[in-house]
C-alpha cells in the first residue's frame, strides 16, 4: 500500500467518523423531548398533508337592518323604543356583514362535526349605534343610525355539511366551537384533527413552528418561530406573515422531529393601524358608485387598516383546553365528539 493511498483511507476515516458523529449529535438534539427549534431534518408533506384534511374555511354572513334618523329630531338613547324605531326613521335600509376564517374538525361521530375557531369570526354585534358629530368632528349624544342584526349565516367550505352552529363563544380567549350535522354527501376527502394537543408553556424562544390557514380563501403553509411564550398566560407572539382568514388557523410544533407534531396554538390576530378618511355616503342596500363618476356630494369619516405584518398573536392550547374544560357539559349533552381532545378531561 503506497503513501498516497494509506493518507486517503485516513481521510475517509475521519470523514466517516465525522458523518457519523454529527448524525449522532441530532438524533441527541432531537431527542431531548422538548418543542423543536431547528428546521425539520426530514420530510413533513405527508405529514402536512394528513393535517390538512381537518382545516377548513369558514365565512359567516350577518344581515342588518338600518334605521336612520335627522339630526333634527335629536333622538338619543334614552328615546330607544321599538315603536321609537320604525315611527320615527327618516328611511330604513338593509346591509350585511361578512367574515371569513379558518376552522378545523376536532371531533366526528355519527352525532355530528365539531369545529375550533376563534370567536371574533363568528361574532357580529347585534346592535350597531352611529351618532352625528359637532362641528369639531367629534360624537354628539345624538343618533343618526340603529342597526340591529336579524339574522346570521355560518358554513364551511366542505361538501356534505349543512349549516354551522355556534356551541361555545368566548370571547376573551377568542375561542369558538362550531358544530354541525354530518349528511350522507360527507366526503372522505376531510378527516378529524389526530394530532395531539401540546402544552403551550413548554414553548421557548426561538422553538420552531408551522401554521396552516386560509388568508384570502387559499390554503397555505407558513412557518415562523415562538416568541415572547411567557407574556400571557393565553396568548404568544410568532413571527408569520398572516392576512385576512389567516385567524382560526392552527399553529403546530414538532417534538423530536416529525412526524412529531403538536397543536400549540391557533392565530388569533395580527396589530394595525387604523386611520380616519374621507369616503363618499353609502349608497342604499351596499349598491357600489360607478367608476370614475364625478361626486359632490356627502362625505362621510371612515377608517382603513394598515395591517403591521410579521407580527401575529396566537391563542395557546392552554386557553383552548380551559374553554373546553369550563364547558364540558354542554359539550356531553351536545353529543360530539372530542377526537384527539378527549384526553383533557381524565
Amino acid at each position: 500500500m503506497n503513501r498516497c493511498r494509506v493518507i486517503a483511507i485516513i481521510l475517509l476515516s475521519i470523514i466517516s467518523v465525522r458523518c457519523t458523529s454529527d448524525q449522532y449529535a441530532l438524533r441527541e438534539m432531537l431527542s431531548d423531548g422538548e418543542y423543536d427549534s431547528q428546521f425539520p431534518s426530514k420530510e413533513v408533506s405527508e405529514s402536512i398533508d394528513k393535517i390538512g384534511k381537518s382545516v377548513t374555511l369558514v365565512n359567516c354572513l350577518a344581515f342588518y337592518k338600518r334605521f336612520s334618523y335627522n339630526q333634527k329630531d335629536r333622538i338619543t338613547y334614552n328615546d330607544l323604543k321599538r315603536e321609537t324605531l320604525l315611527k320615527r326613521a327618516k328611511d330604513v335600509t338593509s346591509f350585511n356583514r361578512s367574515a371569513s376564517g379558518t376552522a378545523t374538525i376536532i371531533g366526528l361521530n355519527d352525532s355530528g362535526i365539531l369545529f375550533l375557531t376563534n370567536a371574533h369570526i363568528v361574532s357580529f354585534e347585534d346592535t350597531i349605534i352611529t351618532y352625528f358629530s359637532n362641528e369639531l368632528g367629534e360624537k354628539t349624544q345624538v343618533i343618526a343610525a340603529i342597526s340591529i342584526k336579524e339574522s346570521q349565516t355560518n358554513y364551511v367550505a366542505m361538501a356534505g355539511i349543512g349549516d354551522v352552529e355556534i356551541l361555545i363563544l368566548d370571547k376573551k380567549r377568542d375561542v369558538a366551537l362550531l358544530g354541525a350535522e354530518r349528511n350522507k354527501t360527507f366526503s372522505q376527502l376531510y378527516s378529524v384533527f389526530d394530532y395531539k394537543p401540546g402544552d403551550s408553556k413548554e414553548l421557548k424562544w426561538g422553538d420552531f413552528v408551522y401554521v396552516l390557514s386560509y388568508p384570502m380563501h387559499y390554503k397555505m403553509l407558513t412557518r415562523g418561530i415562538v416568541s415572547i411564550p411567557e407574556d400571557e398566560d393565553d396568548f404568544f407572539l410568532v413571527d408569520i406573515n398572516v392576512n385576512r382568514g389567516s385567524s382560526g388557523g392552527i399553529v403546530l410544533a414538532l417534538r423530536d422531529g416529525v412526524p412529531n407534531f403538536e397543536l400549540v396554538g391557533m392565530v388569533s390576530w395580527v396589530p394595525a393601524e387604523k386611520q380616519n378618511v374621507l369616503v363618499p355616503k353609502s349608497l342604499i342596500n351596499d349598491s357600489r358608485y360607478q367608476i370614475e363618476a364625478k361626486y359632490k356630494g356627502e362625505m362621510i369619516i371612515g377608517e382603513v387598516e394598515n395591517v403591521k405584518y410579521g407580527i401575529a398573536k396566537v391563542v395557546s392550547i392552554e386557553a383552548v383546553k380551559k374553554v373546553l374544560r369550563e364547558n364540558r357539559d354542554l359539550l356531553i349533552q351536545s353529543g360530539y365528539d372530542y377526537g384527539a381532545f378527549a384526553g383533557i378531561f381524565d
